[in-house]
């Protein structure tokens, strides 16, 4: 019974294994249209599935077309996360490969200086032995 005293539909209170078959196979079939992300499917099956026969056609309909909005927006959204992943990753990889360009010029202004700086002294020794 519900709080006003009436009976509660069958599907209303259903429990997953008390939903008819043929109405989870009828919203499967409507979700596979929709392309949806298969880890987003199940959860919303088996909700859609309780509530299936208490919705009119036209809520039904209202309920696979937000759906299918919201499904478009997580895939725009996860293409653009895996685009945004992809470009840190190159970014990644060039300030690496620039880090890796600076470390050797060190080395080379380093062995340069250090030639330099010894080049005056062994000028220095070879004509004052004469």
């Amino acid at each position: 019974m519900d709080q006003s005293g009436g009976q509660r539909s069958g599907a209303e209170g259903a429990s997953p294994e008390t939903v008819r078959e043929d109405t989870v196979e009828a919203v499967r079939r409507d979700l596979l249209r929709l392309k949806l992300d298969p880890a987003l499917m199940e959860p919303i099956l088996l909700r859609l599935a309780r509530i299936y026969e208490r919705l009119r056609p036209e809520a039904y309909r209202a309920v696979l077309f937000g759906l299918a909005l919201g499904c478009t927006a997580q895939r725009r959204e996860h293409q653009e996360l895996r685009a945004s992943l992809d470009r840190v990753a190159k970014l990644e990889s060039s300030l690496s490969s620039f880090g890796a360009a600076v470390m050797k010029l060190e080395s080379s202004l380093r062995t340069l200086t250090t030639r330099l700086t010894r080049g005056p002294q062994l000028t220095k020794s070879h004509t004052t032995v004469h």
